[in-house]
């Protein structure tokens, strides 16, 4: 008897996909295959009034700095192949690496300094799926992230925080997939390392907090260890 394996947005496995990243220390960020990013943050306006020694008054208007907040798409491709048992009969789609799918990914993100050393990281991604292999429609799923930051040297940054994922049910040949769809959130500390310019090593873990998944549908902790090179 196969052992149900639990359906996570675009795979049957759950994946960490939350690196940290950046140009001028750690910057985390969340990659996504194919995807574009575009800086759109808030842009403060300051209004002036300046009195002159000759008494008279300027009335001036300007912009502020604009504030590092992000929109994000993405597409993940359907690259994982279909397997076949021994008998040359595709395997339950349960137990496939992939449900064939194409996903569209949409989101934004805000990530600033609070004060000294200390910043912070907020992002909100939506991925809306097609109808994949074998008669499978995932369904669509809503993650979010909430990141703390210490950076006390320029080699180390410490950061905790929690991700959060809300996700549909599935749909198998025109019925509703057992097990699948619901909300889970973890508490996700990490520790990154940079042991030279735009080299991050990341030692991270999530640990669940909050869990109604569907069903006979539950998840453990997760640890990972991820090198990041920025080109």
């Amino acid at each position: 008897m196969l052992e149900r394996v639990p359906k996570e947005a675009g795979e049957r496995r759950v994946a960490n996909e939350d690196v940290s990243v950046t140009r001028r220390a750690f910057r985390p960020a969340d990659v996504h295959p194919a995807g574009i990013e575009l800086d759109v943050g808030p842009v403060p306006v300051l209004f002036r009034t300046m009195n002159q020694f000759d008494l008279s008054t300027t009335h001036a208007t300007n912009l502020g700095d604009v504030e590092a907040v992000s929109l994000l798409g993405g597409m993940r491709f359907p690259t994982a192949p279909l397997q076949y048992g021994s008998d040359g009969e595709p395997l339950n789609t349960d137990i496939q690496v992939g449900p064939g799918s194409w996903w569209v990914i949409l989101g934004a993100a805000y990530d600033g300094r609070l004060v000294g050393s200390l910043s912070l990281y907020a992002s909100v991604l939506g991925y809306v799926p097609t109808e994949g292999r074998q008669g499978l429609r995932p369904g669509a799923s809503g993650r979010g992230a909430l990141w703390l930051q210490l950076q006390p040297w320029n080699w180390l940054s410490l950061r905790a925080g929690t991700d959060a994922r809300l996700d549909g049910v599935w749909h198998e040949n025109g019925e509703v997939s057992p097990d699948t769809g619901g909300f889970i959130a973890f508490f996700s500390p990490a520790i990154l390392l940079s042991p030279a310019t735009d080299w991050v090593i990341q030692l991270a873990a999530k640990v669940p907090l909050v869990n109604h998944l569907t069903g006979v549908h539950t998840e453990g902790t997760y640890a990972s260890l991820s090198l990041v090179v920025d080109l």
